[in-house]
């Protein structure tokens, strides 16, 4: 006879059971020149882009619609599910990054040429891509969506270390590959991403 369901799915073991399962299932495609892990320092400039690196909705992408999507994903369900304690990589990033002394922006990166001059200011450019599919929602392409691949390109032509974090649930084309420094495939991380 299975177990009844608990009452509260949020405990601190839920949370880090959450956050094992996203480190776990990541997988770190390229890493030149050792350019991750990250170290946190003082000096430390970094620059996000993309919607989905942030909780700030922008052309209704945010990192909630990733949570979102894991969540229909894995429960294979239309109907969205909240992500109560979404932790955006912006925040995860600006914790670790801020605490030891650094600075992080975000930008949403709709304009390219804006976040590459952006990017050139700071000492790491992470660009987080997305594609947004499941049941009924089929891609049309293996790109990015939300330009997601001009903007990937305009920050490495600018940016002294570019990462890429992608939340996709399938393959993806490359084109900018050989320009930027990392690429990680987190897939659709839930509401551990960004710690």
């Amino acid at each position: 006879m299975a177990d009844s369901p608990v009452a509260n799915a949020s405990t601190a073991a839920h949370l880090a059971l959450a956050q094992q399962l996203s480190e776990q299932g990541s997988v770190l495609l390229k890493n030149a020149k050792a350019a991750l892990p990250l170290t946190a320092k003082k000096s430390l400039k970094v620059a996000l882009f993309g919607p989905t690196a942030s909780s700030t909705a922008t052309n209704g992408v945010s990192a909630k619609t990733i949570c979102s999507l894991y969540i229909s994903a894995f429960f294979g369900s239309f109907n969205t599910m909240p992500c109560e304690n979404l932790v955006s990589p912006e925040a995860g990033i600006r914790s670790v990054v801020e605490t030891a002394g650094g600075t992080v922006t975000w930008d949403a990166g709709t304009d390219p040429a804006a976040a590459a001059a952006q990017a050139a200011q700071a000492d790491v450019a992470i660009v987080f891509g997305y594609q947004r599919m499941g049941e009924f929602s089929d891609l049309a392409n293996l790109s990015l969506q939300g330009n997601g691949d001009a903007l990937i390109a305009a920050v490495a032509g600018a940016a002294k270390k570019t990462v890429v974090v992608l939340h996709t649930g399938s393959a993806v084309e490359m084109p900018w590959l050989s320009k930027v420094d990392s690429v990680l495939e987190t897939w659709y991380p839930g509401d551990e991403m960004g710690t």
